[in-house]
């Protein structure tokens, strides 16, 4: 089950476990050093995936670029909307979760925001996956974000 939810609508229990999996993705799995949580989690949509048992198995939030959240690293693209955090657990990668929830984010977007565009960082080595199968353009080279290789990408919303 997805479910979308402002930071305030979280309970201590959501809040907790998406903790954990960012930390268990972003922390461990990747060895990113940069702070997390942060204040930006105050103004995202947070968009998650919960099993039966309530355990969160993907996650992701979503920002409007132009509340200018502390913690982003985008240049002003107009009317637009970023993903950032995309976390899936390691025992659900290849079950397609992580499409599901790309999808699921891009139709929240669509569907609950006035935004012409999806602006992201993603991971170098996604450039060509689920993000260029979903519509995504690059549009920049490859730099460094936290340790890896990035590119940033754009998608434009159709209504």
């Amino acid at each position: 089950m997805f479910v979308a939810k402002h930071f305030n609508e979280l309970t201590l229990e959501e809040l907790n476990a998406i903790y954990i999996i960012r930390a268990k993705v972003f922390a461990i799995g990747l060895g990113f050093g940069d702070p997390d949580p942060d204040l930006a989690d105050r103004e995202a949509i947070h968009l998650m995936h919960e099993d039966d048992d309530g355990r969160i198995l993907a996650y992701m939030r979503l920002m409007d670029i132009h509340e200018n959240i502390q913690g982003t690293k985008y240049g002003p693209v107009p009317d637009s909307w970023t993903l950032s955090r995309v976390s899936v657990l390691e025992e659900t990668r290849g079950t397609g979760l992580g499409r599901r929830l790309l999808e699921e984010a891009l139709d929240y977007i669509k569907n609950e925001t006035d935004a012409a565009y999806v602006d992201i960082s993603a991971q170098a080595y996604l450039k060509d996956t689920y993000y260029k199968s979903a519509g995504f353009k690059q549009i920049s080279d490859e730099y460094d974000e936290a340790g890896m290789p990035h590119v940033r990408m754009i998608k434009k919303i159709e209504r």
